[in-house]
């Protein structure tokens, strides 16, 4: 209740919240059925399956591994946009893909991408929430986040019933809608913060 009526108050922190949320149940929606995408739509051998994902592992691991490094040279903020924007119109490219190939090539871009915002996010957080309250006001954004993804999987999988690549079509626009409309916010969220904090 305290984290609710929190994130409530801080315009800044919530729509952040909201935002984030909104893209993971869209992330969530677009990869529900992705394992009979690739096996059925694109007839990739069962077998192979954990290769793909070894793969995509790979580019996220490598992801993380530069993303201080790129914020500490561009700015956090800036970084931050890129990851959320770019691995949103990844998994709407996604939907399109031809080939294993080109799926394979896409995903690891998508998970270099989105390990970047995660893991620049959590930064941002720890910057932004007092740490009295971190615990709480954290476990509530969690909730949140988390709680409405399995909303998505759930729609991703009633339209997987017209088309496997539809859920990507579909999730893959909306979250490259609310992602571009958002790059003002996010390019400057922590000006913004700072700013609301002195006033």
């Amino acid at each position: 209740k305290f984290g609710i009526r929190y994130l409530y108050n801080e315009k800044i922190l919530r729509r952040l919240v909201i935002t984030t949320a909104s893209i993971g149940v869209c992330y969530s929606m677009g990869m529900a059925t992705v394992v009979l995408f690739i096996i059925k739509e694109l007839e990739l051998p069962k077998q192979l399956f954990g290769v793909i994902l070894t793969i995509q592992g790979i580019g996220a691991i490598a992801g993380a591994f530069v993303a201080p490094r790129l914020s500490k040279k561009f700015g956090r903020s800036r970084v931050m946009t890129f990851g959320i924007t770019s691995s949103s119109v990844v998994l709407l490219l996604q939907g399109f893909s031809p080939n294993i190939y080109i799926f394979v090539a896409l995903a690891t871009l998508g998970g270099f991408a989105v390990s970047q915002w995660n893991i620049l996010l959590m930064a941002t957080y720890q910057t932004i929430i007092p740490n009295e309250l971190y615990g709480r006001i954290h476990g509530t954004r969690r909730t949140l986040v988390w709680g409405t993804m399995p909303i998505g999987s759930l729609v991703g999988g009633v339209l997987a019933g017209f088309s496997l690549r539809l859920p990507m079509y579909v999730g893959g626009v909306i979250a490259t809608v609310i992602a571009f409309f958002s790059i003002t916010f996010f390019l400057n969220i922590e000006k913004n913060y700072k700013s609301e904090e002195s006033a």
